[in-house]
């Protein structure tokens, strides 16, 4: 993908809270991942340059060169579509909900930024040096890649702050991104490599309880398991509690998808609600979710296989989790195998993206998830046909725009 312009991060506390070099090291490890936002290198080696930079000759070069290994400043791809919540808006407030092709493009998307965090230094080619050059991007998969188990020592990076304002969207293209624009996961601040040095980490990995916002904590972080140790969750073989992995993120996917589909936030503490999982063997058992909402009827118009995967990538326990494996199997029949679009509801379905994403952006009077200001005066970003809904079984209140316009 070839960027327009590259955007500068620059590190507000440079003393005290630094996050800027770490985030740039987390780059670094994740350079090639194509869903993953790309660090861009301002001055790389002679012969190289950065595709979007419509002006490489302008600048001095040696600024360019200290600017790349400052520790506190961090230059990254634009993304010209700006943060996936905007179009989670527009959407809700047209009342007009994702339609299934689109959220398995979504997804798909999504999927790969997992898949690219899940394994550092996997997608770029022989010899690449990612703190001094621009890397080349490699669309990520799980093939032939080892499988990562619960508190495994292999290097994988957790980000633990993934949610719509950390999903940026760009483009469209000729192959996988023909129906929605690319979308990548963003912002590596809170990221953390897990390692065999961090592995024997206890201090940090109790830190890692606090790390992101706390809207998108994960059962990993939250689960109660934790009130019963004072010491690593690994010694105890917590089956929740500290078990940091892949699949962590795919939590955080997870809710990401669940606003997609529902047009709305996730519960706030997270409510479980349990349904029956039936393992390979066959074996019917009890399992606990926070996404069983999106199975109510009301969202029957998206495909039941779509929202039963959603429901088990907000599992309370990891190993519910879809694998890996299956995962890329399910995309990769329902996103990759198809063409374009073939029947009315494609061709339905790509119309809808082109008014969504290809149209002018929203407005951006608004400082915050929930409010704008206007004038110096907070005001809803919802219409006046907006009103509040109450989950079942005691789900807290979620404010839900143009209801009336879904039928809900």
């Amino acid at each position: 993908m070839k960027a327009d312009l590259a955007w500068p991060t620059v590190d507000l506390y440079p003393d005290e809270f630094s996050t800027i070099a770490e985030e740039k090291a987390n780059h670094d490890l994740v350079a090639g991942a194509q869903h993953v936002i790309r660090r861009v290198i301002l001055k790389p080696p002679p012969g190289e340059s950065w595709t979007g930079d419509s002006r490489p000759d302008d600048g001095d070069d040696n600024t360019k060169w200290h600017l790349d290994w400052h520790d506190g400043v961090l230059f990254i791809e634009f993304m010209k579509r700006g943060r996936l919540d905007n179009y989670i808006r527009a959407a809700g407030i047209r009342g007009t909900p994702f339609p299934t092709q689109v959220l398995w493009q979504l997804f798909d998307c999504l999927f790969r930024g997992v898949v690219g965090l899940a394994y550092p230094r996997q997608f770029r080619y022989p010899g690449a040096r990612p703190a001094e050059q621009n890397v080349h991007l490699q669309r990520e998969t799980s093939r032939e890649k080892p499988v990562l188990e619960p508190y495994s020592t292999k290097e994988t990076i957790i980000h633990l702050d993934i949610d719509t304002l950390n999903v940026l969207v760009g483009d469209f293209d000729d192959s996988n991104h023909n129906l929605v624009p690319l979308v990548k996961i963003a912002d590596l601040g809170a990221a953390t490599c897990q390692s065999i040095k961090s592995f024997r980490d206890m201090d940090n990995t109790w830190r890692m309880r606090q790390y992101g916002k706390t809207e998108v904590w994960t059962p990993e972080q939250f689960s109660q398991q934790w009130e019963y140790h004072s010491f690593h969750p690994a010694c105890a073989g917590l089956s929740t509690g500290g078990n940091y992995s892949w699949w962590t993120n795919l939590y955080q996917i997870g809710l990401i998808m669940f606003s997609l589909i529902t047009l709305c936030e996730h519960p706030i503490p997270a409510v479980l609600d349990y349904y029956w999982l039936v393992d390979p063997a066959g074996n019917r058992r009890k399992a606990w979710s926070v996404g069983v909402y999106v199975m109510q009827d009301k969202f029957s118009h998206i495909d039941l296989g779509l929202r039963g995967l959603v429901m088990r990538c907000l599992a309370y326990k990891p190993a519910d989790r879809p694998t890996m494996k299956e995962l890329e199997d399910i995309l990769d029949i329902y996103v990759n195998t198809r063409a374009g679009p073939a029947n009315k509801e494609d061709q339905d379905a790509q119309e809808w993206a082109k008014n969504i994403f290809a149209g002018p952006p929203p407005p951006r009077a608004w400082k915050g998830r929930y409010g704008d200001l206007k004038d110096g005066r907070a005001s809803s970003i919802w219409p006046e046909s907006a009103r509040w809904m109450r989950l079942p079984q005691g789900m807290h209140h979620i404010r839900i725009a143009a209801l009336e316009n879904l039928g809900v």
